[in-house]
Protein backbone atom coordinates (compact mmCIF):
# COMPACT_ATOMS: atom_id res chain seq x y z
CA UNK A 1 0.00 0.00 0.00
CA UNK A 2 1.78 3.38 -1.14
CA UNK A 3 0.58 6.62 0.94
CA UNK A 4 1.90 9.45 -0.80
CA UNK A 5 2.49 12.31 1.83
CA UNK A 6 4.24 15.02 1.42
CA UNK A 7 6.66 16.21 4.96
CA UNK A 8 5.55 20.24 5.90
CA UNK A 9 7.50 19.47 8.98
CA UNK A 10 10.10 17.51 10.74
CA UNK A 11 10.09 17.37 14.29
CA UNK A 12 11.66 15.27 17.65
CA UNK A 13 9.87 15.33 20.74
CA UNK A 14 10.65 14.16 24.30
CA UNK A 15 8.13 14.45 26.69
CA UNK A 16 6.31 17.87 25.62
CA UNK A 17 5.93 18.99 21.71
CA UNK A 18 9.00 20.71 19.78
CA UNK A 19 7.45 21.76 15.97
CA UNK A 20 9.93 22.64 13.75
CA UNK A 21 8.87 23.92 10.26
CA UNK A 22 10.42 22.24 7.33
CA UNK A 23 10.47 24.53 3.94
CA UNK A 24 11.00 22.19 1.34
CA UNK A 25 8.41 19.26 0.87
CA UNK A 26 9.50 15.43 0.85
CA UNK A 27 7.33 12.91 -1.14
CA UNK A 28 8.06 9.72 0.91
CA UNK A 29 5.40 6.66 1.10
CA UNK A 30 4.25 5.51 4.38
CA UNK A 31 6.82 2.65 4.25
CA UNK A 32 9.82 4.75 3.70
CA UNK A 33 8.57 7.25 6.01
CA UNK A 34 8.10 4.91 9.31
CA UNK A 35 12.60 3.23 7.70
CA UNK A 36 13.19 6.39 7.92
CA UNK A 37 12.34 7.08 11.40
CA UNK A 38 14.15 4.10 12.39
CA UNK A 39 17.24 4.93 10.58
CA UNK A 40 17.10 8.12 12.15
CA UNK A 41 16.79 6.58 15.89
CA UNK A 42 19.45 4.28 15.31
CA UNK A 43 22.04 6.71 14.89
CA UNK A 44 20.96 9.66 16.78
CA UNK A 45 19.43 8.54 20.41
CA UNK A 46 16.04 10.26 19.48
CA UNK A 47 13.29 9.27 21.91
CA UNK A 48 10.05 10.47 19.66
CA UNK A 49 9.50 11.44 16.45
CA UNK A 50 6.50 13.36 14.60
CA UNK A 51 6.48 13.95 10.80
CA UNK A 52 3.21 16.55 9.92
CA UNK A 53 1.94 15.77 6.16
CA UNK A 54 -0.36 18.32 4.11
CA UNK A 55 -3.16 16.51 4.78
CA UNK A 56 -2.35 17.83 8.89
CA UNK A 57 -2.09 13.91 9.55
CA UNK A 58 0.98 13.21 12.33
CA UNK A 59 2.20 10.18 12.60
CA UNK A 60 3.72 9.93 15.84
CA UNK A 61 6.44 7.01 17.20
CA UNK A 62 7.26 6.57 20.36
CA UNK A 63 10.53 5.05 19.90
CA UNK A 64 13.19 4.88 22.82
CA UNK A 65 14.18 6.50 25.88
CA UNK A 66 16.67 9.35 25.19
CA UNK A 67 17.62 12.71 25.20
CA UNK A 68 15.95 15.83 24.06
CA UNK A 69 16.96 16.17 20.39
CA UNK A 70 15.92 18.51 17.58
CA UNK A 71 16.22 18.23 13.76
CA UNK A 72 15.94 21.16 11.91
CA UNK A 73 14.65 20.30 8.24
CA UNK A 74 15.31 23.48 6.92
CA UNK A 75 18.79 23.06 7.66
CA UNK A 76 21.36 21.80 5.20
CA UNK A 77 22.19 19.11 6.82
CA UNK A 78 19.53 17.52 7.60
CA UNK A 79 18.42 18.03 4.09
CA UNK A 80 20.64 16.26 3.22
CA UNK A 81 20.26 13.19 5.34
CA UNK A 82 17.14 12.75 4.72
CA UNK A 83 16.96 13.30 0.78
CA UNK A 84 20.52 10.63 0.93
CA UNK A 85 18.68 8.35 2.86
CA UNK A 86 15.41 8.36 0.89
CA UNK A 87 17.23 8.52 -2.58
CA UNK A 88 19.88 5.46 -1.15
CA UNK A 89 16.38 3.55 0.16
CA UNK A 90 14.45 4.04 -3.38
CA UNK A 91 17.65 2.79 -5.20
CA UNK A 92 17.45 -0.52 -3.19
CA UNK A 93 13.87 -1.07 -3.37
CA UNK A 94 13.96 -0.80 -6.97
CA UNK A 95 16.69 -3.52 -7.54
CA UNK A 96 14.34 -5.41 -6.02
CA UNK A 97 16.04 -8.13 -3.67
CA UNK A 98 15.64 -8.58 -0.11
CA UNK A 99 15.89 -5.19 0.94
CA UNK A 100 11.70 -4.43 1.25
CA UNK A 101 11.60 -8.07 3.10
CA UNK A 102 14.00 -7.16 5.66
CA UNK A 103 12.32 -3.52 5.89
CA UNK A 104 8.41 -4.80 6.08
CA UNK A 105 10.17 -7.87 9.01
CA UNK A 106 11.53 -5.10 10.76
CA UNK A 107 15.35 -6.24 10.42
CA UNK A 108 16.93 -3.34 10.75
CA UNK A 109 20.36 -4.79 11.20
CA UNK A 110 19.94 -6.16 7.46
CA UNK A 111 18.71 -2.52 6.23
CA UNK A 112 21.29 -1.09 7.88
CA UNK A 113 24.25 -2.69 6.88
CA UNK A 114 22.82 -1.79 3.43
CA UNK A 115 22.87 1.93 3.92
CA UNK A 116 25.32 4.26 4.25
CA UNK A 117 25.72 7.56 6.09
CA UNK A 118 25.40 10.18 3.76
CA UNK A 119 28.68 12.23 2.84
CA UNK A 120 28.94 14.76 4.68
CA UNK A 121 26.27 14.11 7.32
CA UNK A 122 27.50 12.87 10.72
CA UNK A 123 24.26 11.96 11.93
CA UNK A 124 25.09 11.42 15.55
CA UNK A 125 27.93 13.89 16.14
CA UNK A 126 25.89 16.78 14.21
CA UNK A 127 25.76 19.45 16.58
CA UNK A 128 24.27 21.96 14.46
CA UNK A 129 20.84 20.18 14.51
CA UNK A 130 21.04 19.65 18.58
CA UNK A 131 18.99 22.07 20.41
CA UNK A 132 18.96 22.87 24.21
CA UNK A 133 16.99 22.18 26.71
CA UNK A 134 16.70 25.88 27.26
CA UNK A 135 16.45 27.06 23.34
CA UNK A 136 13.24 23.96 22.90
CA UNK A 137 11.34 25.55 25.77
CA UNK A 138 11.38 29.09 24.47
CA UNK A 139 10.82 27.71 21.05
CA UNK A 140 8.02 26.12 22.49
CA UNK A 141 6.34 28.89 24.27
CA UNK A 142 6.90 31.17 20.89
CA UNK A 143 5.13 27.67 19.02
CA UNK A 144 2.59 27.95 21.42
CA UNK A 145 1.40 31.49 21.05
CA UNK A 146 0.40 30.94 17.97
CA UNK A 147 -0.68 27.64 17.64
CA UNK A 148 -3.33 25.97 19.08
CA UNK A 149 -3.26 22.22 20.22
CA UNK A 150 -5.90 19.60 20.24
CA UNK A 151 -4.71 17.45 23.44
CA UNK A 152 -3.18 14.83 21.77
CA UNK A 153 0.20 15.75 20.82
CA UNK A 154 -1.55 17.37 17.83
CA UNK A 155 -2.03 20.60 16.21
CA UNK A 156 -5.14 22.00 14.99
Amino acid sequence: MKLHRFIRSFCIIDGGEVYVEGERDVSLDLDLLILLWQVLVIHTSINSILIRTERDQIYAQKVREGSTVAIFADQAASLALIYSTYQKIAHLLSEGGGFLDDMRRNNLRSVLSDLKEPEGVRLDTNKELVMTIEEIKRFREEWNMTKSFDGMGGVK
